[in-house]
């Protein structure tokens, strides 16, 4: 029963996962994953500014950093193309405003994004 109330973490996988972290090829492994990561995040949010997909109204005086960006589509145009998002009405208290937009994660590979949301232009 262990397994269901902690969902199948426990403390022999967490130790297992940062001993392997620790050695060289882990600290190789990880550190091409966030270069990896970062590249295709500034590169998905790009693609999104090019094509007139980013939310901009929310970045006038701002660069949009991080995995979280919001879309000037609904919740439902994006699942419609099957690309997870949440409803920017799920954050904000004006929900018939926040139905405009979703939410939507930017930390996957960059031609993996490009080919879901290219189905959308």
């Amino acid at each position: 029963r262990v397994l269901y109330t902690t969902n199948g973490v426990n403390a022999f996988a967490q130790v297992l996962v940062r001993d392997l972290l620790q050695t060289d090829a882990g600290k190789a492994a990880a550190l091409d994953f966030k270069k990896r990561t970062t590249t295709d995040i500034k590169k998905n949010i790009n693609y999104l500014i090019e094509n007139h997909l980013l939310a901009d109204e929310f970045y006038r005086n701002s660069e949009p950093v991080g995995i979280f960006v919001i879309v000037n589509k609904t919740e439902e145009e994006i699942l419609d193309n099957y690309i997870g998002s949440v409803g920017l009405d799920f954050f904000t208290r004006d929900k018939e405003y926040g139905k405009k937009f979703a939410r939507i994660c930017v930390s996957v590979p960059h031609e993996k994004f490009v080919s879901f949301f290219s189905k959308m232009q």
